[in-house]
């Protein structure tokens, strides 16, 4: 079954508008008003879900195809985790990292080599992890589009 919201204001607006421009009956606009809301459903109930529970920053949290990926950690550079809506489970992908960036089950982010900063990528279907850059330069905020990493 499917919840469907009109609210007042919406009722009294579209209620004066009808009586004063088409000059129609209140019971015509009440039917109007339930017609288009079978049109347009609302969401009606909505859930939140705490994913994490720590004691340090979580942040640059991106979410596609049901998973949910970002940043956390005590360490400077923190670690890049990855949480399955469906299944509730929590992976840690990296041991550092920051700005993660996920799309179609790729994730991609910036974490130390031990010299400076590169680009990293995480394929979520073969579990592997890639570094893409290998530079003397600190790359920062990748971004992923269609397994293209930039």
């Amino acid at each position: 079954m499917i919840n469907y919201l009109v609210s007042s204001k919406h009722w009294l607006r579209v209620n004066l508008i009808a009586k004063r421009i088409l000059n129609i009956s209140a019971l015509l606009v009440a039917f109007i008003i339930l017609s288009l809301a079978v049109i347009v459903p609302s969401v009606s109930a909505e859930t939140t879900t705490q994913i994490t529970n720590n004691n340090y920053n979580d942040d640059s949290p991106q979410i596609d195809n049901g998973k949910v990926v970002w940043s956390g950690g005590s360490e400077r550079g923190g670690k890049i985790f990855l949480y399955d809506i469906a299944t509730g489970t929590t992976t840690q992908i990296s041991n550092n990292g920051q700005s993660p960036q996920i799309d179609n089950g790729k994730i991609a982010w910036v974490g130390s080599d031990g010299n400076d900063n590169e680009i990293f990528l995480y394929d979520i279907v073969t579990g592997t992890t890639t570094q893409i850059t290998n530079n003397d330069y600190n790359d920062s905020l990748p971004r992923i589009k269609d397994g293209k990493v930039v």
